[in-house]
């Protein structure tokens, strides 16, 4: 049986942020997803890996059912976005 939703690696989701230099791909946004914290050892993050075509097999906001699971988990299905509106 075949998961209904397929996610991108850990690995892949630091590689798209970092290809971006942490910062949201959004033509209209631009805005850096990565700071300064309150605490000085720390870091705020403000991003999220999005899949261009939706992560779910047969529904979602942009879904394609003719994709393969590894397809949908591809880093070329990815884009970095702030997860934030200020």
């Amino acid at each position: 049986m075949s998961k209904r939703r397929h996610d991108f690696k850990e690995s892949d989701k630091r590689l798209l942020a970092e290809r971006v230099g942490f910062h949201c791909s959004n033509p209209s946004c631009g805005v850096a997803t990565v700071g300064p914290s309150d605490i000085p050892t720390d870091k705020e993050y403000i991003g999220v890996a999005a899949h261009i075509y939706s992560a779910s097999i047969d529904n979602g906001p942009r879904a394609n059912p003719n994709l393969t699971e590894a397809e949908r988990s591809s880093i070329e299905n990815g884009i970095h976005l702030q997860t934030l509106r200020y």
